[in-house]
């Protein structure tokens, strides 16, 4: 880490599904963001309310949920799970999580299963090291699960009209609060900054947000899944 940016902290807590069961997932999602080829055949979306979801070790207490399935030829393709909540400031916010399937074998979890544990660790560990008053940079469904779990605050949580492009995602779009015009404008701030040069980009952000506070980067693999998302919102494509 560079000397001239000694606030920011890059934290890469999803690593090791690199080698396992994030390719799994990768493999499974990359049918989902391609907006070209959807066909009638092709997968395609419902969502059903459930009242009652895995309990979740989290920073705020679940006002509602909702199971969010991608279904191929009748079988579920992939899964979240959207929980409405209300902040500090008693606000309503949504989180997209990777559900834990109750009945998967502790020996054997699936790959959404995986990352469920991982985000509930990642989340332990940020809420026990990190400052009470930092905050935390990430993309946006990244940030939603960040603050949710560890109850720090973030940048940036809400998504914006190019996360929807793909007619697929269109379906998320009621799930989520409209994304304001500052919202906007730091989704393409820190798309810039996760696909321009780090050094540059760290420096960028050691002078856009001062000494002030703390500030961590969030990072994991599950940005893999955003990069053409990135892409659209103004930054270069990696």
């Amino acid at each position: 880490m560079p000397q001239t940016v000694p606030k920011f902290l890059l934290l890469a807590f999803s690593g090791v599904l690199l080698l396992t069961g994030g390719t799994l997932l990768w493999r499974q999602a990359s049918t989902l963001v391609s907006a070209d080829s959807l066909s009638s055949d092709q997968p395609r979306f419902e969502f059903s309310k459930t009242t009652a979801i895995t309990p979740i070790q989290s920073a705020f207490p679940v006002d509602s949920a909702k199971k969010l399935r991608f279904l191929q030829n009748g079988n579920a393709l992939f899964e979240f799970t959207a929980v409405n909540y209300r902040d500090l400031n008693a606000q309503p916010r949504t989180a997209l999580l990777f559900p834990k399937n109750p009945q998967e074998s502790v020996l054997m979890p699936s790959p959404i299963g995986q990352r469920h544990a991982i985000w509930q660790e990642a989340a332990k560990t940020i809420a026990a090291k990190s400052p009470a008053d930092a905050l935390f940079l990430g993309w946006w469904d990244d940030s939603q699960r960040l603050h949710f779990l560890s109850g720090r605050e973030t940048w940036l949580s809400t998504p914006g009209a190019a996360t929807f492009k793909s007619p697929l995602w269109q379906n998320l779009q009621s799930v989520f609060t409209p994304a304001s015009g500052e919202d906007e404008a730091r989704l393409k701030r820190l798309a810039r900054w996760l696909t321009m040069d780090s050094r540059q980009a760290l420096e960028e952000m050691a002078t856009y947000f001062g000494k002030n506070r703390p500030v961590y980067l969030a990072v994991t693999n599950d940005l893999l899944m955003r990069l053409a998302e990135m892409a659209d919102y103004g930054g270069a494509p990696l």
